[in-house]
């Protein structure tokens, strides 16, 4: 099993809904030009967390890409409209090689 797959069970595990596009939605603030993600302790990583789904106000899971191993990152509903409000959401990746990153994201 990969360790993107088995981040995802991880955070299937916590209850929380992960890499659902549930559409719809209305909104999008000032998320219009994407996003700014910051990445605690980072040694390689990135996640993209696109405009588009910002607008919809919707939730769903990121993977959290490069380096030697992946995390996940979920963002509720209530994280998207903070951010449609131009608020800063901050977060954790899922637990992988026994560490984790907190996440600050917000609007560019």
């Amino acid at each position: 099993m990969s360790k993107w797959m088995q981040s995802c069970l991880v955070v299937l595990a916590l209850g929380l809904a992960a890499g659902c596009d549930k559409g719809g939605g209305a909104g999008g603030g000032k998320c219009g030009n994407g996003t700014v993600v910051e990445l605690s302790g980072n040694h390689g990583h990135a996640v993209e967390i696109p405009a588009d789904h910002v607008k919809r106000g919707m939730g769903g899971g990121y993977a959290v890409k490069g380096g030697d191993h992946e995390h996940a990152v979920v963002l509720r509903d209530d994280d998207m409209k903070k951010l449609q409000a131009g608020e800063k959401v901050t977060t954790r990746t899922s637990s992988v090689n026994s560490h984790l990153h907190e996440v600050t994201i917000s609007c560019k």
